[in-house]
């Protein structure tokens, strides 16, 4: 399985890629910042999960609703009680491939659908939008 972050700079694509290779799955992990995002958002070819004080999504199945320059959203297969958001968006735009990125939920998908429809300009309720940095070791400990 092949998943596509697509990086913006200066309007040329940038790809970073999480793929099942030669040397095995590659995992990425992001880091938040700030009191309400503090905590982390890992990808892994397989499965999602994004943990802040408010929110606990465990690991779990995906799939890719939206991909453009810049931008992928994922779908969360299943969210338990503790999880506040079935759509992660994460978006990217620098060329500094560990700093820029951002990270989005929604309650739903009908909820970044009618965020998507306004062109990401307008404030959307139940969502939570968060700085991250990208972990340059995210198979090692969080050191918190």
């Amino acid at each position: 399985m092949r998943l596509i972050l697509p990086l913006a700079f200066a309007g040329i694509g940038l790809v970073a890629v999480l793929s099942s290779t030669v040397a095995g799955p590659k995992t990425e992990r992001f880091l938040g910042t700030g009191r309400a995002c503090h905590g982390a958002l890992t990808i892994t070819p397989s499965t999602i999960s994004w943990m802040t004080p408010f929110s606990r999504c465990e690991p779990g199945d995906f799939r890719i609703i939206d991909q453009a320059i810049g931008r992928t959203t994922f779908r969360l297969a299943a969210i338990g009680s503790e999880c506040r958001y079935q759509v992660i968006s994460l978006t990217h735009h620098t060329n500094d491939p560990n700093k820029g990125w951002n990270a989005t939920g929604y309650h739903d998908e009908v909820s970044y659908r009618e965020h998507k429809a306004t062109t990401f300009t307008k404030r959307q309720p139940k969502t939570l939008s968060c700085y991250l940095i990208r972990d340059p070791d995210p198979t090692g400990p969080l050191d918190w």
